[in-house]
């Protein structure tokens, strides 16, 4: 058996979800609408499939291609202009030889298609019509319906419907080929409207085939929200990615991760990949997408949420649908019936209230009360910089294609030649990101001097120390948050007119082609007697420093770490302690609100050198 599906839509009563979809790719349980349809036809022995395709066309036959992996075999007619579903039939004539099936590629159903078939046979009319009793009438084909299940009359979307309930056209149709004949006038546009009326006036006989099976009309956002719901409650026969666990009510993806102490209350879906943080809690009919995570103490309510989307923590979801790729912060009300396009990025403290929709692409800055529909234009990116750092979520608004910008910004406003000096805290996602921004930036024809093992103090010292470093960019992480610090030449914070550069530099994202041969160079230097001789040129005198994170209490450990000769004694006084070595000079130590210890060994006739970790500055003491 062969079956048309009508997948030219553009839903446009469902955007801002189908911006970038076209409504038979919306995705239901994170398969498109018209899978689901296509599994229904399989599941009844058609295996021939012709689909219609016009706007977003390329998704659908990037999806199904030519139908093999889904053991069918798919035909595709892709109209150059809008032809109406009527036209569609036209527009694939060649595929119509015998009887086949036209279907709505935006329904979702479970009926027999078998024995509706068979009811075709049987009753040897030119077309037949599946029918379904709905309680809402208007918006779709009226049938009355006669002896023999013949249909007399056909009315479309009458406005003035006494019946709370009718018997309804569900855009599901059965034709024999000779009804081609019909579609020879190119007025002849829609089924409905056109080729329905035609056929009766013509006296052709059309049948009404009554199921009681499910199906639904993805029409608009109040459908697609209650399939969902249908699907979770199991009020239809359809297959979904996953395994149920009945005792739980839960739908589950592969290597989903739930923390200990995470709360979820089914029936609900959780997509593959997926993480859901301690604290979270998941609430009925809700869908959270593969590869979406939900902070700690994030509450998600008859919500869906798409793909590779992030709620931060505190986050309060309410009767919404996120779209994918969006990043919500920290701290952000979603409240009943909006939708968040995909691809956006909500601030921090960010409200948004019923029944806003947010087009996609935008940037909802922090502590926004956000009370209408955002279209186009709208929120503008907040500035990349604060103070001299660009900071966010690790691997969230803070990703490798950021740093892969910010470094071809840096080769776009440096001389071909020039040295970066680079560091990080040690921390595996710093380090990481260290990693891209040092090798990108060679690739634009620049040296990097990559210093290990030190903090920002010492990461200034070493900038102005050399004669040949432009600037320096430190990476670290502060809990959640990585901040990427940008300084000078001389080690100390860039200035605005610099950011403003890098800004400018980043958003026209160019990037400079070079033979491999002008690769940068790279050098790194430990912390070590090189880091050391690093000092001595800076200050011009002989000394080392040695920083270790310990606490007061646990001195032993520190001394058993302290190469030195010669006596020693120890005098403690408020939260500092001094040691006097002989014949050596002095070690300074002192105790700091970030449980760090800064030593210092130094003569006694240069000036004492300070570390302030808290305030990350350096100051200098003459000793007296």
């Amino acid at each position: 058996m062969k079956a048309i599906v009508l997948a030219g839509g553009k839903g446009t009563r469902l955007r801002p979800l189908t911006c970038h979809l076209s409504k038979p790719m919306l995705p239901i349980l994170e398969k498109p609408v018209l899978h689901y349809l296509v599994e229904t036809l399989l599941h009844n022995g058609i295996d021939k499939i012709a689909l219609t395709v016009e706007h977003n066309a390329t998704a659908i036959k990037e999806y199904f291609q030519d139908g093999e992996e889904y053991g069918l075999a798919v035909e595709y007619f892709e109209e150059e202009s809008p032809q109406g579903t009527a036209g569609a039939i036209r527009y694939a004539k060649s595929f119509c030889e015998d009887t086949f099936f036209v279907m709505s590629g935006d329904v979702v159903t479970d009926v027999d298609l078998k024995n509706a078939f068979r009811f075709h046979r049987a009753h040897g009319g030119i077309a037949t019509i599946f029918a379904k009793e709905v309680a809402n009438p208007e918006e779709y084909g009226v049938l009355t319906v006669g002896d023999n299940q013949i249909i007399t009359s056909f009315e479309e979307k009458p406005r003035d419907m006494k019946r709370e309930n009718a018997l309804v056209n569900t855009g599901m149709y059965i034709f024999n080929s000779e009804i081609l004949k019909y579609l020879d006038d190119n007025n002849t546009k829609d089924i409905s409207r056109d080729l329905i009326p035609k056929l009766l006036k013509s006296e052709e006989k059309i049948f009404a085939y009554e199921f009681s099976e499910y199906w639904i009309d993805i029409g608009d956002v109040i459908q697609y929200r209650q399939v969902h719901e249908d699907i979770l409650l199991k009020k239809v026969n359809v297959n979904v990615l996953g395994k149920w666990n009945e005792q739980k009510q839960i739908w589950k993806g592969e290597d989903v991760w739930i923390e200990e102490g995470a709360d979820i209350e089914g029936p609900v879906y959780i997509g593959s990949s997926a993480i859901i943080r301690t604290g979270a809690r998941i609430e009925p009919f809700s869908v959270i997408g593969h590869r979406t995570e939900v902070q700690p103490n994030a509450s998600v309510k008859r919500c869906i949420i798409w793909h590779n989307s992030y709620i931060g923590r505190n986050s309060e979801l309410r009767g919404a649908i996120i779209a994918e790729k969006n990043v919500l912060i920290d701290n952000v009300s979603v409240f009943e019936d909006s939708i968040i396009g995909s691809s956006n990025t909500v601030g921090r403290n960010v409200i948004i209230k019923p029944g806003v929709k947010v087009w996609p692409l935008k940037n909802i800055h922090n502590d926004c009360v956000l009370g209408r529909t955002l279209y186009w234009g709208g929120h503008q990116p907040a500035a990349l910089f604060s103070s001299h750092s660009i900071s966010g979520k690790a691997n969230v608004t803070i990703k490798p294609e950021l740093i892969v910008a910010l470094s071809c910004a840096y080769n776009d406003i440096l001389q071909l030649g020039d040295e970066i000096v680079v560091g990080a805290d040690g921390h595996s996602y710093s380090e990481l990101l260290k990693e891209i921004f040092i090798n990108t930036v060679r690739s634009g024809g620049n040296n990097v001097l990559e210093v290990r093992g030190i903090q920002i103090p010492i990461f200034c010292i070493a900038i102005a120390s050399r004669k040949r470093s432009k600037c320096g960019v430190f990476f670290q992480m502060r809990g959640e948050d990585v901040f990427i610090s940008c300084f000078d030449q001389n080690g100390e914070p860039i200035n605005s007119k610099a950011q403003y550069e890098l800004e400018r530099a980043i958003t026209h994202r160019s990037f400079n082609h070079l033979p491999i041969e002008k690769i940068g160079k790279y050098h790194r230097m430990e912390r070590s007697s090189q880091l050391f001789s690093l000092h001595r040129m800076k200050l011009d005198k002989r000394f080392f420093i040695y920083e270790k994170p310990c606490y007061l209490s646990a001195w032993e450990n520190v001394k058993n770490k302290l190469i030195v000769e010669g006596n020693f004694e120890v005098v403690r006084y408020e939260d500092a302690i001094s040691i006097k070595f002989e014949p050596h000079g002095w070690i300074y130590i002192t105790y700091l609100e970030s449980k760090q210890l800064v030593i210092i060994y130094s003569d006694m006739k240069i000036p004492l050198i300070f570390i302030d970790y808290v305030n990350e500055k350096i100051n200098q003491y003459q000793r007296v």
